[in-house]
């Protein structure tokens, strides 16, 4: 039976039983794999500087350190990602036209990838060791990676608002059903949506106490 997290030595500490970490690492691997197709889109170059003519109508870009991106002729725009859950894991970057958010999330979403992308592989390596071990230093990208496997599931499960929620925490703490149908399949994925969930927030409580 798994148990929750302790600051420990130098780190977070929990117990988890083989096939639950399993699981995790399986949900972590699935997360990789959505990211992955996101993997080298958009332009790989970096923003020329350039003087600006007009402060007012770009000093948005500024706040961010960035060039306008109409002086920046290289970078190519990208559109939000199609899957849901990927859209999940990589909101819109701004509020601002269109246009102007393709040319930024082309500039940084290729760096928000490789954040997480790097944050799930530590965290596959960190649960393949019992007990789990997270160091204080890792702690916060563990967490961020564990959120990220949460963002998905829940937007597999269909969770949008509190209603969605208390629904699938209902599923997963039902008894399955006898038919091996869709039915069984949503109840595993509550089940372990509440998992990951309870992880993640286990970690977060061990974290709040620290300091």
């Amino acid at each position: 039976m798994a148990r929750a997290f302790k600051h420990i030595g130098g780190a977070y500490v929990a117990q988890l039983e083989e096939d639950e970490a399993r699981l995790v690492i399986t949900l972590a691997r699935d997360v990789l794999h959505l990211l992955e197709t996101r993997s080298g889109e958009g332009s790989s170059e970096t923003p020329r500087d350039a003087a600006q003519d007009d402060d007012s109508a770009t000093s948005w870009w500024e706040e961010l350190g960035l060039s306008d991106p109409e002086a920046a002729p290289g970078v190519e725009s990208l559109e939000p990602p199609e899957d849901p859950a990927l859209a999940r894991l990589l909101p819109p970057v701004s509020e601002q036209d269109p246009e102007d958010e393709a040319r930024l999330r082309a500039m940084l979403e290729p760096q928000v990838v490789a954040s997480k992308r790097a944050a799930l592989q530590e965290a596959i390596e960190l649960l393949r060791h019992h007990p789990l071990r997270v160091p204080e230093a890792d702690a916060h990208r563990f967490g961020a990676a564990l959120n990220d496997i949460r963002l998905v599931l829940s937007q597999r499960l269909g969770i949008e608002d509190e209603a969605d929620s208390e629904r699938v925490a209902r599923l997963a703490e039902a008894r399955p059903s006898k038919n091996r149908d869709v039915d069984d399949v949503e109840h595993f994925m509550a089940m372990l949506y509440s998992f990951v969930s309870w992880l993640q927030e286990s970690l977060m409580t061990a974290l709040l106490k620290r300091r």
